[in-house]
């Protein structure tokens, strides 16, 4: 268990320190697409494409750390009002169906990016599976820190 937990915390420290890198690249597209397009009216196509698919990386893998830090939007002003028994049992309703739709989403999501293996993006002419690679990627951390959630909840003591 403590082994799987230090893995799970490893690999968010990890991603974290990409997606502030993708983020950082993200703003500089943007700093040259606006320098280019308006102070030296030389718009440049690949620097648009290359912010919106940082963007998505950002979002994907961003969103599957956020996950462990339970920043995600919810509703758990009741839940947090149960006793430990049932408030236990909703979470781990709540993971186990979160663990599920993160596997379900990753499966086809590496699909789909075998099937986009061909198909090159316009301006930077790279594989758009690159780019969709995010969606499953992310969803696959997302269970793993779903999981881990769900470890803790019962590692936690009984009041």
């Amino acid at each position: 268990m403590e082994k799987f937990k230090t893995l799970v915390d490893k690999i968010n420290v990890v991603l974290v320190k990409i997606v502030t890198v993708l983020f950082v690249l993200m703003s500089i597209a943007c700093f040259v697409q606006i320098l280019f397009r308006y102070a030296l009216k030389l718009p440049l196509p690949w620097t648009e494409e290359l912010a919106r698919f940082l963007f998505v990386w950002v979002v994907f893998i961003g969103g599957a750390v956020d996950v462990k830090g339970k920043v995600h939007v919810g509703i758990d002003n009741f839940v947090e009002k149960l006793k430990l028994k049932p408030k236990r049992m909703v979470y781990t309703i709540s993971y186990m169906l979160c663990i599920f739709m993160s596997a379900v989403i990753s499966y086809y999501g590496f699909i789909v990016v075998q099937r986009m293996v061909g198909q090159a993006s316009p301006a930077m002419r790279i594989s758009m599976s690159y780019v969709y690679l995010a969606i499953p990627l992310g969803f696959l951390v997302s269970a793993l820190n779903f999981i881990y959630l769900g470890l803790d909840l019962y590692m936690q003591p009984s009041k």
